[in-house]
Parts: structure tokens; C-alpha cells; sequence
């Protein structure tokens, strides 16, 4: 039984205090009035045979020649017409009432909500209770005046903490403790997996219990015998809510491979309800997949993939592609033709890390990884030059391309043979764009077309991208120039903040004659002029005050170009 709580209520008086009347006459009556908690102590006044008596109560009492005080008939006492007076001998009841709790034993569990409450108090008392669990619902009478209570009383189900408070005539008060537990409901198994088809030792049930004491999982087979697992609860199960669990565990299956096993969980509350489930069926399928090999085929946006597995029970092959953002697994086969898992799959355009993924019956999953490039849009060239006459060497380039692989310039002609050039379009001195597949591209081979100079010569690009797409670029019949102008001498006639400057150029294929006053605050280059008169370059420098450097630049229609300084004074 729990800690017993003793508490007095009521006046405080020594214990045992006795009580005598003023003195009295042999051979008297007197007529005792006792309240309620005093007492007449007969057997030590009267007679040891006799019992106490305990108030409140009105007894007539003579005193005998030989000093005993004795009880008569209350009759004795009327016919003297005596009044009453305190008690004789009489004595305050100070001590605490006890009680045994036969029912219901402390720490028991019961599985009926109807408990029989069996109590026996050690004097006539007042008793009552209240569950601790709910204080709010206040104190419950169990009986009044009562020396003995045995009958059935409804609780609450689960725990029951109740304290018994007995208070005895003279108004001592104890307090008694019990605590029980009451597990009226069996145990519910609302589900267990796997329902059907195969098992690889992965298991899960779903129950409703209160207070689950035991989870076993039992499962075998005729050939290999019969086993139990029993499950950690507090580690392997969780509780959703409203006495709802979820428990999932793992047993070793592998002697059981290529077998039939048949499985059922039990349960068992704290009251000793038990509960199993029906009894499934399933085929033990424990080996892994095994993925011997995985193949793709690229064609534009589309890949042909085709996976090699040895798998007698496949459940499905599917891939996730790892770099699209928020990605999500997809379906590839849920059967193989020989063996072979094949699927064409359309993809964005843009690198990907596919992983494939292959699951058995039994739950068993493996998985290998594939990366690769698809371009669906083939590479577009939007500009060449130069367009037609003369060439130094220099080509010029514009394409559109997201992602570009290879860029190659072919360049000659039948007499002495075609040549090619990779261009490094991932060089910035030689290839720039803008971000979107824009690209511009300078190429300087002038070093390379010395042996075709003078000559005819027909020149393309092709461009690759990753997706293996190519094109050309229309091809171009263009003459190969390689020789620099040659500025023979340059004269200036002053006049003013100006002069009239003349050049003699060795050029029969003058583009444009160009000059530029390095002595200006900010230097710009000027148009000379356009064409030579008998080899002849003429027009008007803008002067400053004093010494001008004059830079004159030739450029012919090759774009090859040369260039000399003169010094003119203003």
C-alpha cells in the first residue's frame, strides 16, 4: 500500500485525558451524559467482562459500597430525577481511525471498468475519495457511519490514483492511498505489411493500444523452421497519436531465400490482453538486383537507355535525373524483355547525372549512375567575312551557340590543297559572347596563307556542338594579299593652324588612308583620304600652334596596313 497520510482534525487535548466528576457517595446514582469521541472505560470501573462504551450516549451509573461505578437501567436515574453531568471516568477519543483496503489491491490492473471497492475501517466512520489523476471532480462519497464497505464501483479507464479519506466519530481524520491501473480494451492490429508478394526482412504493423506491454513478430517456414522476434517498443515504434503506433523492424531473412514464410504480429496490453493478427503468406525474395550493365543513345533532346539486369523478381526500373532542380523519380519498365530494361526518354537540353535505380519484389534496391549532354538545336552561323576581294589572313565570325564543342576554319585551293585551323573559341582574345549563345570571333592567320599569296583561295567554317550537331558556313572565293603598302615619302605645305599633306604610296589595292595628331589634347584618328591619284594620297591635317607628330596609317583592301610619323611646325 502507498504512503499512508495521518491527519487530526479537531480540538488538540492530550491523549487519554482523564475526566472525573466531583466526588460522589457510595451507594449513588448518577446520570452520565457522554459526547461524541468520550468514553466510559467499564472494564477497569465496573467489570472486565464488559466492553466501553463511546458517546454520545446518556448512561445511569451507581456507586457501589465496595468503589465500583456500574451501569443500571436509565430508568433509576429518571425515577431520582437526576440531570445530567459530565462524564465519570471518562475519556477523549484522540486516535486516527485505520482502514484495510482489501480492494482494490494497490499496483493492480483490472481489465473491467467495474472494480469492487472492499474497505474495512477500524471504527464506525465516514468515508470518501478522489481520484488524484482528476482533483477537479472533487471528493465522492463511498459511505457514511460505516464499519465495513464492499461493493462495485465504476472507474475511469487507465490509471486510478485514489485517496481514501476516513473520518471517525470524533471527527479523526486518516488519508489511505491506492493506485491501480484498468485496461479494459483489447489490443487492435489495424494493419501489417508486407500484405502480399514478397518480404526481403523490412516489416512494419500499425496498432492501437493504450498500454502496450509486448510486440512479438513471429514468422517461418516449413523448411527452415520457426522464429520470433521481439520488438523494442520505446525504440523501434512510434506513437501518432490517440494510442495509434507505428513500429517498423528487420529481421535477417537469408536462409529463407527462394522460400514462403508466413508471419503474424503479437500484442499484449499490461492487463494480459493479447491480440494477433492473421496470419500472410509471402515469398522471400533476399538477393539484390543486379545491374550488369547500363547504355545510352543520344539523339537530339531524346536518350535511348537500356539497362542489363539479372533480377527474377523485378518491381520496377526507374531513374532520377540529379540535376533537375526539385527532380523527381520516374518510371522506366516494370518488366524486362531479356533480361533488358530499354526506354526512350525526352530530356531538356543541358548536361545530366542520371541515376538509375532497380527494386525487386522483396523491396531490395540498387542503383548505378550515367552523365551525358543533350542538344536538341543545331548551331547557327550568322556572319562571315570578309565577304569577297582580298584577304591578309584575317576572317571575322559571328555564330549562335549555347554550347559550342568545336569551330574549325578550312582555307585553300586545288593547286596546292585545303588546310584547317581550330579556333579556340573558348579563347576571349580570339572568341567572346554575350551569355545567350552569342558569339564573335576574330581570327588572325596571316602567317599561315603566305604560300597561297597572290592566289585564289575558297575558305569555310564548321562549327560542332556537344550534341555532335554540325554545319558550315557558305564557302567563299577570296584573294590572298599578304604584302604590305609601302609609304615611299610624305611632304605638307603649311598654311596657318593647317597643311596640305601629300603621301606617295607603293599600293595598287588602297583601302583608306588614315592619320592622327599625337599631339592633340585627346588624339583621334581622321580620314586622309580614300583613293590614290597617280599613287598619290592627298589632303588637309588639322595643326596646333607649334610642333604637330602627324601618324599616317595605309591600309589596303587585305586589311594588311603600315604606318610612319612626320613632324610638321605650325
Amino acid at each position: 500500500m502507498n504512503t499512508r497520510k495521518l491527519v487530526i482534525e479537531g480540538i488538540a487535548l492530550v491523549a487519554l485525558a482523564l475526566l472525573v466528576l466531583p466526588f460522589a457517595l457510595a451507594d449513588s446514582y448518577q446520570l452520565t451524559c457522554l459526547k461524541a469521541g468520550e468514553t466510559i472505560d467499564l472494564p477497569t470501573l465496573c467489570n472486565p467482562a464488559m466492553e466501553p462504551r463511546t458517546g454520545p450516549i446518556n448512561l445511569c451509573v451507581h456507586y457501589l459500597d465496595n468503589g465500583k461505578i456500574c451501569p443500571t437501567s436509565i430508568n433509576v436515574c429518571n425515577s431520582l430525577g437526576l440531570s445530567c453531568t459530565s462524564g465519570t471516568n471518562t475519556t477523549h477519543d484522540l486516535s486516527f481511525p485505520n482502514m484495510t483496503i482489501f480492494s482494490p489491491a494497490n499496483n493492480g490492473v483490472y481489465t473491467k471498468k467495474s472494480v469492487l471497492l472492499d474497505l474495512d475501517p477500524t471504527e464506525k466512520s465516514d468515508v470518501d475519495f478522489i481520484d488524484n489523476n482528476n482533483e477537479r471532480v472533487g471528493w465522492k462519497q463511498v459511505c457514511n457511519g460505516c464499519t465495513r464497505y464492499s461493493k462495485e464501483r465504476n472507474f475511469n479507464e487507465g490509471p486510478n490514483n485514489l485517496t481514501f479519506r476516513v473520518r471517525d466519530q470524533a471527527g479523526n481524520t486518516a488519508f489511505f492511498d491506492v493506485f491501480f491501473y484498468i485496461d479494459s480494451k483489447v489490443p487492435k492490429i489495424k494493419s501489417a505489411e508486407p500484405k502480399k508478394g514478397f518480404a526481403s526482412g523490412d516489416f512494419r504493423v500499425l496498432f492501437q493500444e493504450g498500454n502496450p506491454e509486448s510486440l512479438i513478430l513471429k514468422y517461418g517456414s516449413l523448411e527452415t523452421g520457426n522464429r520470433e522476434k521481439e520488438l523494442d517498443i520505446e525504440d523501434e515504434c512510434v506513437n501518432t497519436g490517440t494510442d495509434n503506433y507505428e513500429c517498423n523492424t528487420n529481421v535477417d531473412l537469408s536462409d529463407f531465400d527462394g522460400e514462403q514464410i508466413s508471419y503474424n504480429f503479437a500484442l499484449e496490453d499490461v492487463a494480459g490482453n493479447l491480440k494477433e493478427n492473421p496470419i500472410q503468406n509471402l515469398d522471400v525474395d533476399y538477393s539484390s538486383p543486379i545491374i550488369n550493365n547500363v547504355t545510352y543513345r543520344v539523339e537530339g533532346k531524346n536518350v535511348i537507355l537500356v539497362i542489363d539486369v539479372t533480377e527474377p523478381y523485378l518491381n520496377s526500373v526507374t531513374y532520377l535525373d540529379n540535376n533537375e532542380q526539385n527532380g523527381k523519380e520516374k518510371n522506366l519498365c516494370k518488366s524486362l524483355t531479356g533480361g533488358l530494361c530499354q526506354k526512350k526518354v525526352s530530356l531538356k537540353d543541358g548536361d545530366h547525372d542520371l541515376t538509375i535505380f532497380v527494386k525487386d519484389m522483396g523491396g531490395n534496391v540498387v542503383n548505378d549512375s550515367i552523365q551525358f549532354f543533350t542538344d536538341s538545336k543545331d548551331p547557327k552561323i550568322k556572319k562571315t567575312m570578309p565577304e569577297k576581294g582580298l584577304t591578309s589572313g584575317l576572317f571575322y565570325l559571328e555564330f549562335q551557340e549555347e554550347n559550342p564543342e568545336n569551330l574549325t576554319l578550312t582555307y585553300g585551293n586545288l593547286d596546292d590543297g585545303f588546310r584547317s585551323f581550330d579556333v579556340m573559341f573558348n579563347d576571349i582574345n580570339t572568341c567572346g559572347n554575350n551569355g545567350k549563345g552569342d558569339w564573335k570571333c576574330s581570327i588572325d592567320i596571316r602567317s599561315m596563307v603566305d604560300d597561297f599569296n597572290d592566289q585564289f583561295i575558297s575558305y569555310f567554317f564548321t562549327l560542332e556542338d556537344k550534341g555532335e550537331h554540325l554545319v558550315n558556313s557558305k564557302e567563299k572565293i577570296l584573294k590572298v594579299d599578304t604584302e604590305m603598302p609601302e609609304i615611299v615619302n610624305i611632304n605638307s605645305t603649311v598654311n596657318g593652324l593647317s597643311a596640305e599633306v601629300s603621301v606617295l604610296i607603293n599600293e595598287t589595292n588602297v583601302d583608306e588612308v588614315i592619320y592622327m595628331n599625337l599631339d592633340d589634347i585627346k588624339p583621334t584618328e581622321r580620314k586622309l583620304c580614300s583613293k590614290l591619284i597617280n599613287g598619290i594620297c592627298k589632303g588637309k591635317v588639322k595643326l596646333n600652334s607649334g610642333s604637330n607628330t602627324i601618324n599616317v596609317q595605309v591600309v589596303d583592301l587585305a586589311g594588311n596596313s603600315v604606318s610612319e610619323n612626320t613632324e610638321i611646325l605650325a
